[in-house]
């Protein structure tokens, strides 16, 4: 979850998409995507209406009744997308909001502790676990790496390929 009380994070802004203020979106999951018209969501800690949303080279334009061109869709650029945690069904056993896993410890299929959680990043294909701050290393958050993720131990264990961290446990 979010900072902010009760938002979680479902998108990401890539970047503006013509002229008209759309926006083109990297959802996480489906829920962007299933918002009726009209649903408020926070962009930059603002709420804001959704207008209309459709897929588009695996992606999603997003519109918001706010953002009528772009110049203003510049500046969401890069800015997270969230929705209040109301809206959102319950989770299953084996889910969980990237966000929430700020703060956990990672484990090597071994066992060995690889370090504290101090961010999740969005990708492409999957999110990025950033291990450390100091000089951190980011973790693809592969689920066919994933062993386990624990709840109330904080703890997520996944079996690392050889060499893909450069030093030894943090």
């Amino acid at each position: 979850m979010s900072a902010d009380e009760g938002l979680v994070r479902i998108g990401r802004v890539i970047k503006p998409h013509g002229i008209r203020g759309e926006l083109v979106v990297a959802a996480e999951g489906n829920t962007l995507a299933e918002l009726p018209v009209g649903s408020a969501i926070v962009v930059a800690g603002v709420t804001y209406s959704v207008a209309g949303s459709r897929p588009h080279q695996g992606r999603l334009l997003l519109s918001v009744d706010e953002c009528q061109d772009r110049t203003t869709a510049e500046t969401f650029r890069g800015v997270a997308v969230e929705v209040g945690d109301a809206r959102l069904g319950g989770l299953d056993e084996d889910e969980w909001y990237a966000d929430d896993l700020v703060g956990w410890t990672l484990h090597d299929g071994t066992g060995a502790r690889v370090g504290v959680v101090s961010a999740v990043l969005p990708g492409p294909v999957h999110d990025y676990l950033q291990i450390g701050a100091d000089e951190p290393q980011l973790v693809p958050m592969v689920r066919e790496w994933l062993v386990e993720v624990n709840r109330e131990q904080r703890t997520i264990v996944m079996r690392l390929p050889s060499g893909l961290l450069d030093q030894g446990a943090k």
